[in-house]
């Protein structure tokens, strides 16, 4: 029965190890990412062109008000 028991707590013990590293790894990253933008650095991936497109495209706001505008 003490096995059963020391198992799940060791189970568990680990599974919070591993929540606790992913969440500093991701504190790490996210404090860099802020300090390169802060230098000036842009991180806007979702604003990158396709690759086949020179430019961005418009959001869908700007896409409705032209052809409301044409």
């Amino acid at each position: 029965m003490e096995g059963i028991i020391l198992e799940g707590m060791t189970i568990g013990t680990a599974i919070v190890g591993v929540l606790i590293l992913v969440a500093v790894v991701t504190g790490v990253f996210l404090a860099w990412l802020a300090e390169e933008e802060k230098a000036g650095a842009v991180f806007t991936w979702a604003g990158w062109p396709i690759p086949e497109t020179k430019e961005p495209a418009l959001p869908k706001e700007e896409e409705e008000a032209e052809r409301r505008a044409a």
